[in-house]
């Protein structure tokens, strides 16, 4: 009973997107091919937005940081290549990597108890939080 109801909603927001990219683009079934790379970022995300989320619901004014644009407009640089930019390692970057460890885990087990059903749904989990987890590390350390 609980599984029905879990495959329902994990269904849910696949069949929305692919819905919306038939009714919006003549060619949508090449788009719907991108669907597991938009899931896997939505879920990777998922860390930054309960912040966003806990800091509205609490009050609390918190900065909004702009995407760094490489500071192309002078006229010395033209090119975005060789520029880097270095963001502030903080709580965000370390939850992030806890749970890269945590859904390792996860996906350890499955594979290791044959729970075939479970494992393509923690590799989606896994693959996001590996992918903007390990940018925000990567952007922390950067020199």
């Amino acid at each position: 009973w609980v599984a029905s109801i879990f495959t329902i909603n994990a269904c849910s927001y696949p069949l929305f997107y692919i819905y919306a990219q038939r009714e919006i683009y003549p060619d949508w079934k090449r788009r719907v091919l991108f669907l597991p790379i938009l899931m896997a970022g939505a879920t990777g995300l998922s860390v930054i937005n309960t912040k966003a989320v806990f800091s509205g619901l609490l009050g609390r004014k918190s900065a909004f940081h702009r995407t760094p644009k490489f500071n192309l407009s002078d006229s010395q640089a033209r090119s975005w290549k060789g520029r880097h930019y270095r963001s502030r390692f903080n709580i965000t970057v370390l939850v992030e990597l806890a749970l890269i460890v945590y859904i390792s885990l996860a996906l350890y087990y499955a594979v290791s108890n044959l729970k075939f059903v479970a494992i393509p749904f923690i590799l989606l989990y896994w693959l996001g939080f590996v992918f903007i987890g390990g940018l925000s590390l990567l952007h922390a350390l950067r020199r």
